[in-house]
């Protein structure tokens, strides 16, 4: 892990928090795989497994939200990390 510009950096990009919300559930997640994919108009890509709880969530709101990590906030990201949205 690298620090780049105080963004949390693994392997190929910022890691990032990716948050859904339907129907009063809610859950965030841990995103790697997130990147530019256009300027004009501004669009981004997000990968995440279909099997994940926070996809759910996305798929029945249609909406999501990200959120750009940084170095201060690496003990968040490695928490959200190893927590379960459904209980």
């Amino acid at each position: 892990m690298s620090s780049v510009d105080g963004a949390i950096h693994i392997y190929h990009g910022p890691t990032t928090l990716v948050s859904a919300r339907h129907n009063g559930k809610q859950n965030i997640m841990v995103a790697a795989w997130v990147c530019e994919l256009d300027f004009d108009p501004s669009r981004i890509t997000v990968v995440i497994d279909k099997n994940t709880y926070t996809r759910e969530l996305i798929e029945a709101s249609g909406a999501l939200a990200i959120n750009v990590s940084c170095v201060a906030q690496v003990d968040i990201v490695h928490k959200v990390g190893q927590l379960l949205g459904v209980t």
